[in-house]
C-alpha cells in the first residue's frame, strides 16, 4: 500500500487523493491532498478501479513510480510499497 486517501466523488481521469495518511510511503514521496494520480510504475491509472487493481499487483517492498498532476505541473517520484 502507498498509504493515499483517494477522492471518492472525483470521476476522473487519474485518482485524485483527498488526504495522505502520516507516515506512508506516500507521505515520504510529497505526495498531498489534492494531488492526481496518473500512472504506476508507466501504466495508466483511468480511475480508482484501475488503481486499486495496480495496488493489488504491488508487494512490500517494490520500488513503485508514481505520476500524478499537482495543478498543471506533472511530477514523478519513487517510493517503496508498504504492507497492508
Amino acid at each position: 500500500a502507498l498509504g493515499t486517501i483517494p477522492d471518492f466523488a472525483f470521476a476522473g481521469p487519474g485518482v485524485r487523493r483527498e488526504g495522505v495518511v502520516a507516515g506512508s510511503a506516500a507521505e515520504r514521496g510529497g505526495l498531498l491532498a489534492g494531488d492526481v494520480l496518473v500512472e504506476l510504475n508507466g501504466e495508466p491509472i483511468a480511475d480508482l478501479r484501475a488503481y486499486s487493481d495496480a495496488l493489488k499487483r504491488l508487494s512490500a517492498g517494490d520500488r513503485v513510480r508514481v505520476t500524478y498532476l499537482r495543478g498543471t505541473e506533472r511530477k514523478t517520484v519513487e517510493v517503496e510499497a508498504a504492507a497492508r
